[in-house]
This record gives structure tokens, C-alpha cells and sequence, in this order.
């Protein structure tokens, strides 16, 4: 068999594992892992020089018992808008948003959780007076999606950017309604939740005066999924297809350094004849792809179950 064989063999079984579980596999529950994380996450809020605070809480967004990982960056509030859960539960907060901005409202993809959008994302418009929200989508590190549950749907996504969305505004009280950005799964769950809010059980529009200012995708995967991209990458290079295949499907990208700075990170590195970097575009450090394998590892808890039409009306 010839290299180009294999390497067609290998792409198409990504492509009917991915058509069922888009690119996550499953990782094996542990119980003694999924305690030390919500330990871990339970509460924690962070100021950095410019005296923007970010805090990470587990809150209840539901009528089930699952507590859901969110991440909220707001430069201008006097205190935290999560100090009381109840309160929001039963009347809602006051609005801690004092500059009149719309709040940003970001959506992960695989691999990812809400912590990808507070390293950079979060700082850069807080410092402009946007009040920032994320959330850490059902099935990664952060937010269980239960007991023995190895899958997740999309319309479990697409409940949870619901509650959120309603958490939000509720936060907000009598402010803008959210932008929310999305990128990659994370933007085909919001696709997701567009169609059922404008469409009935019947597949008949509707005036659903849907609470959002704003829509921004990212590189997101397209309602038809990520199989008719992955055909293209055949045509166009085996090589970035067999990379794909074997760093997402397979995730090696979580153990492989080299593949996981191709994959997510690109650029170019060169060492002079000792060894050491002596040009290094990736922007990334060692010690930072280290830390990021380990989220990669902790947030695909779950595998995304895309059986059946994802998007049935369209």
C-alpha cells in the first residue's frame, strides 16, 4: 500500500468519525480528576495592572442540577456581579455595565473552553469599556455534562448559549441586549440556536424578538459540518489533511508540542547549529503550549455527537 493510500484511508475514516462526533473524542471520565477541577474552579477572580478583574465561578444557568463554568471580565463594575447567586436567580442583579456598551458574549470551540477568550480577548475590550461574558460549553473541564454521559448533542449547546444569554441580560439588567462571537463548533451551535429561535416545530418563521445586538462568527464550522472542508484540504494537501486527521481526530495535538503549534498556532521557528531559537514567530512559548495541551487534554471531557441532519431545515 502506497503512502498516498494510506493517507486517503485515514481521511476518510476522519471524515465518518467526524460526520458523527465533529473533531473531539472522548476522554475518559475520571472522578477524582472532575473533583479537582471544580475545586479548582469553584471560585476564582483575578486583577491584573490595569485593575480589570476577571472572575471564574461555577453558577447554575438551568432547572438541572449541572453547575456551568463562566468567565466575566467588567473594568467598570464596584463589585462582582456574581457575589449573590440567588439574587440573580429570583430578581436579577443591577447592571454593573456604567459605560452604556454592549456586552460581548463569546462561545467556544473544541478543544476550547471559556478560558481561550480571557488571556487576550477579555483585557483588550474591557479596556474600552465592553463588559465581557464566556461560558464553558457542556462536556469540557469546567461544566459536567453528567454522570456516565460520554456525548454531548448540539442541542445540548444550544440550551446552554440559551441560559447564558438570559443569565447575561439579566445581569445587565436595562442595558443593551449582547454581541455574541463565536468561533468554530462554537459557531455552528450558535447557527443552531438562530434556526430554533426563528423558525418553529414546523419549520415557519417567526418573530421571536430575538435579545442580541449583534452576531460575529470566527472561522466558524458551517452548518453542513466539517466534512465538505475536509475534501477540500484532500484536494488541496495529503499532508495538512493527515495532520488534521491525526492532531484533531486522533488527539495528538494534545500530546504532540511540534503538531500542536502547526495546527493552532503556525508560524516558523529557526535554531542556529547549537540548537537554540534564534527566530521564533509562533508567539507562543514552550511553557505556554504546555499549558494549553493541558486544556486541550481537560476540555474534551465529552465528544460532540453530530448524528443526523445538524441543521434539518435548512
Amino acid at each position: 500500500m502506497t503512502f498516498t493510500e494510506k493517507i486517503l484511508i485515514l481521511s476518510m475514516a476522519f471524515l465518518k468519525l467526524h460526520y458523527t462526533f465533529g473533531f473531539d473524542s472522548c476522554y475518559h471520565h475520571r472522578l477524582l480528576h472532575r473533583s479537582a477541577i471544580r475545586t479548582l474552579l469553584q471560585h476564582n477572580v483575578v486583577k491584573n495592572e490595569q485593575g480589570i478583574e476577571i472572575e471564574t465561578k461555577q453558577v447554575k444557568l438551568s432547572s438541572n442540577d449541572n453547575l456551568v463554568e463562566v468567565i466575566i471580565c467588567n473594568s467598570s463594575r464596584k463589585k462582582s456581579s456574581l457575589d449573590n447567586i440567588s439574587s440573580f436567580v429570583k430578581n436579577g442583579n443591577p447592571s454593573t455595565n456604567c459605560d452604556g456598551k454592549a456586552p460581548l458574549v463569546f462561545i467556544h470551540g473544541s478543544f476550547h473552553a471559556s478560558w481561550c477568550w480571557a488571556e487576550h480577548y477579555f483585557i483588550h475590550f474591557a479596556s474600552l469599556g465592553y463588559p465581557c461574558y464566556a461560558l464553558s460549553l457542556r462536556g469540557t473541564g469546567g461544566t459536567f455534562a453528567g454522570e456516565g454521559i460520554s456525548k454531548v448533542k448540539i442541542d445540548d449547546h444550544v440550551e446552554d448559549i440559551r441560559a447564558f444569554i438570559k443569565f447575561v441580560k439579566a445581569l445587565e439588567d436595562g442595558g443593551r441586549d449582547p454581541v455574541l462571537i463565536a468561533h468554530s463548533f462554537g459557531g455552528l451551535a450558535l447557527m443552531k440556536y438562530l434556526e430554533t429561535s426563528f423558525l418553529d416545530n414546523n419549520g415557519k418563521e417567526i418573530d421571536s424578538g430575538l435579545p442580541l445586538e449583534g452576531v460575529i462568527l470566527l472561522c466558524s464550522v458551517p452548518p453542513s459540518g466539517n466534512a465538505y472542508m475536509t475534501l477540500r484540504f484532500l484536494t488541496r494537501s495529503l499532508s495538512d489533511s493527515y495532520k488534521i486527521v491525526v492532531g484533531l481526530a486522533a488527539k495528538r495535538c494534545i500530546t504532540n508540542a511540534a503538531l500542536c503549534r502547526t495546527l493552532f498556532f503556525q508560524g516558523k521557528q529557526e535554531k542556529d547549529g547549537n540548537g537554540k531559537v534564534i527566530r521564533d514567530d509562533y508567539g507562543i512559548s514552550d511553557m505556554d503550549l504546555k499549558r494549553y495541551q493541558g486544556y486541550f487534554k481537560r476540555d474534551t471531557d465529552a465528544i460532540i455527537d453530530l448524528n443526523g441532519n445538524t441543521f434539518e431545515r435548512l
